[in-house]
């Protein structure tokens, strides 16, 4: 047991040095290849956690020490989730058609309107382990954010499925490509 759960200190702590490399983000020095070398490593982090974690329950002498196992694994979880929502908003600022380093918008045919800016919290995206209990409340929020925006191709909608998608899921796409042809294919798989 106590292996285990040094193992589980380092795995943390390597999740905290990624998260803080991940906060070190500017929009000028971001890279998608360093964006989605850190998304593979946290996948990486959270499979570990996940075995970890198994074993540490399987381990534990009675219901109280599971329980507060399961406590600290559910914190670590949201940490997790809190990281991959970091790395799928840095995503989309890369991926975004106009930035605000542009001087002037795109053209459209369109009447210009000025509406009264509203401040509303950012969204953070939408991600999916592979439970089905969480499948619902995935699909509508992705299918809002990213599947029906016109603005992004499929290339584009498969690097933002393949960047919301942890554990399980994730692992069923790993080997698929990111090509136009191969999005439909995978949202349906899921």
């Amino acid at each position: 047991m106590q292996h285990l759960k040094l193992k589980r200190g380092t795995l943390k702590a390597s999740l905290t040095k990624l998260k803080t490399t991940v906060d070190g983000y500017t929009t000028d020095a971001i890279a998608q290849g360093n964006v989605e070398a850190h998304q593979r490593r946290l996948d990486s982090i959270w499979a570990e956690l996940q075995s970890n974690h198994d074993g540490i329950i399987a381990a534990s002498a009675d219901d109280a020490e599971r329980n507060a196992h399961q406590l600290e694994f559910d914190e670590v979880d949201g940490k997790v989730t809190d990281l991959q929502a970091s790395l799928n908003n840095a995503m989309i600022s890369l991926l975004q058609p106009y930035t605000a380093n542009q001087t002037t918008p795109p053209q459209t045919s369109e009447p210009i309107m000025h509406p009264v800016a509203v401040s509303l919290p950012k969204l953070s995206n939408p991600s999916f382990s592979g439970k089905v209990h969480e499948w619902l409340a995935f699909s509508d929020m992705f299918t809002t954010m990213v599947h029906n925006n016109p603005s992004l191709n499929d290339v584009n909608r498969f690097q933002y499925l393949k960047l919301a998608l942890r554990g399980d899921a994730a692992r069923h796409l790993s080997s698929i490509s990111v090509t136009n042809a191969n999005y439909q294919k995978a949202w349906e798989m899921l």
